[in-house]
């Protein structure tokens, strides 16, 4: 696994109000540290469906091995979550990366809703960790792993991440998420810190006796 150490980007809050909260887009701005906009394209006589369309323009997270469907999935999980997208309406997630480098993706509600359990268990689990990791609770950081590893390795590892992490933690973010055929899951997640930083993380999970747990991470 390639080994992502502290990288910190200043995060860029250009956020055009639209039908979605100011509120909403500014999360989502502080999720790609880049400008997000929105557009809306209603039904037609030609195409029954109406899109909603998320632009992220110019995010420096695809420089740093984030693969741009995987965080265009998690945005779209996270937005069908905040805005209730119905059955005729397609989300469209479109990354843009200037130069006409654009790409778009395409999912529908009955999609994300059969993957919103596991992303916001995923969520839940990640935030629970770095928490735990701010306030030296390594004991129950090791309860979401799931490989044995020794008390001491465990504390020596997670004291060296704990003095890397910025201070004044504010939130943990799901940045990208991906299932695998071998039903393993991929994510990067983000520390958010008061100074508008993210500090960026590794994690795979994988269901072992009924519960998703961790089996690799990297910070």
């Amino acid at each position: 696994m390639k080994s992502i150490n502290n990288l910190i980007f200043g995060i860029l809050a250009l956020v055009f109000l639209s039908s979605c909260s100011s509120s909403n887009l500014l999360d989502y701005s502080t999720t790609c540290l880049c400008k997000v906009t929105e557009n809306f394209s209603a039904s037609t006589d030609e195409e029954d469906n109406s899109t909603k369309e998320f632009i992220f323009t110019n995010s420096p997270l695809f420089k740093l091995g984030v693969l741009k469907y995987d965080f265009a999935l998690n945005m779209a999980i996270l937005i069908n979550q905040d805005i209730k997208i119905d059955s005729l309406t397609t989300l469209k997630i479109t990354v843009d990366k200037g130069n006409s480098n654009i790409k778009s993706y395409k999912f529908y509600s009955s999609e994300l809703k059969n993957m919103t359990p596991k992303h916001t268990e995923i969520h839940n689990i990640i935030s629970s960790f770095v928490e735990n990791t701010y306030t030296g609770d390594f004991h129950k950081c090791k309860e979401n792993l799931g490989f044995d590893i020794e008390d001491e390795k465990l504390n020596s590892i997670m004291t060296k991440i704990k003095k890397g992490l910025n201070h004044e933690y504010v939130q943990t973010k799901m940045i990208s998420f991906k299932k695998t055929r071998e039903n393993i899951y991929h994510i990067y997640g983000g520390i958010l810190t008061s100074d508008e930083t993210l500090d960026l993380f590794k994690m795979q999970f994988k269901e072992i006796d009924n519960r998703l747990q961790i089996v690799e991470f990297s910070f």
